[in-house]
């Protein structure tokens, strides 16, 4: 009966948008000192995601079966996972390097993606391109405004703060609309003829080329990379380049080696230069995909845990 009160007249209470946040650190290892180490998850209460867990089946429904969703969106979807987003890409490259091109993997890192989605335009977007409106759309927009949230560290609580901009991290509702907000970004990608892969924020572009083809490969790439920062400026989002990742996969050994080491310049300020290894979705991808490193970690990941469980071994008897 809340439920279908809330839905009827398109509101939540004033009390079920105030979030409390608890910080928490990103990874072990990261400066407990540095704010931009820890990720602020929002506790809500538990009325406000029973109603928003109710909208999110709703919505989620509706733009599965119109096929609204780009394929290769991974994020927050049924059937899908970063294990699903980590394969489609490896296998796509693999192919490639079978084939005997060469294949670039570009990794996109946008800043605070989460809270930088801007309401106005989030709104028309659910209106214009996916046909949300009347009560629906009415109940997502008094769901986003109004929300205020307080910082909770150990016994310690600030003031409340009102929300301008973002959808709550730590909301069932809001990765939804997070991936509804840059499913545009996909069109991009296609312009350029460079295949992308997405999963929430996280941006994976690749493509693949002969040795004779790397001059244009680089030139299409930096125009795509140019491209979604324009988008991303009219949406409201950063693109940061100091922390996107390039590598350039070759599995043989061959004169073309040397072009694995080359550097996109973005411009007089700015250039991503490629990495040996880099770290997508959690799986650590290196230049000839051997797979390596990510064997390592794992083999170290679990020695670790044995001498844990070995320590444990005598409280156990």
């Amino acid at each position: 009966m809340l439920i279908n009160c809330s839905l009827f007249t398109a509101t939540l209470p004033t009390s079920h948008r105030r979030a409390i946040i608890r910080p928490r650190i990103k990874q072990p290892g990261l400066d407990p000192s540095d704010p931009s180490s820890y990720r602020p998850i929002s506790n809500l209460s538990f009325i406000s995601k029973l109603v928003e867990r109710a909208v999110h089946r709703q919505l989620s429904n509706y733009v599965e079966s119109n096929s609204l969703l780009p394929v290769v969106q991974s994020g927050f979807r049924r059937l899908h996972s970063t294990e699903t987003a980590v394969l489609k890409v490896c296998n796509d490259i693999i192919v490639a390097l079978d084939s005997g091109f060469i294949s670039a993997l570009l990794l996109l890192d946008f800043s605070s993606a989460f809270d930088c989605v801007d309401h106005s335009i989030l709104l028309k977007v659910l209106e214009l391109q996916f046909g949300i409106m009347t009560s629906a759309l009415l109940w997502i927009a008094n769901f986003l405004t109004n929300r205020s949230h307080s910082v909770r560290l150990g016994t310690n609580t600030s003031k409340h703060f009102n929300i301008l901009f973002g959808v709550p991290q730590g909301s069932i509702l809001g990765p939804l609309l997070f991936i509804l907000y840059t499913s545009n970004i996909v069109h991009i990608a296609s312009k350029h003829g460079i295949l992308i892969h997405l999963y929430g924020d996280d941006t994976q572009l690749y493509i693949k080329l002969s040795a004779k083809d790397i001059d244009n490969a680089k030139s299409r790439l930096i125009t795509c990379f140019t491209d979604i920062q324009t988008w991303c400026a009219s949406m409201h989002l950063k693109l940061n380049a100091s922390k996107t990742e390039l590598i350039w996969f070759n599995r043989h050994r061959t004169p073309t080696s040397d072009l694995l080491h080359t550097v996109l310049d973005l411009g007089p300020a700015s250039s991503i230069k490629p990495l040996d290894v880099v770290r997508d979705l959690g799986v650590l991808l290196d230049n000839t995909l051997s797979m390596k490193n990510q064997i390592s970690s794992i083999t170290k990941s679990c020695f670790f845990h044995i001498r844990r469980i070995r320590q444990l071994k005598k409280g156990l008897k």
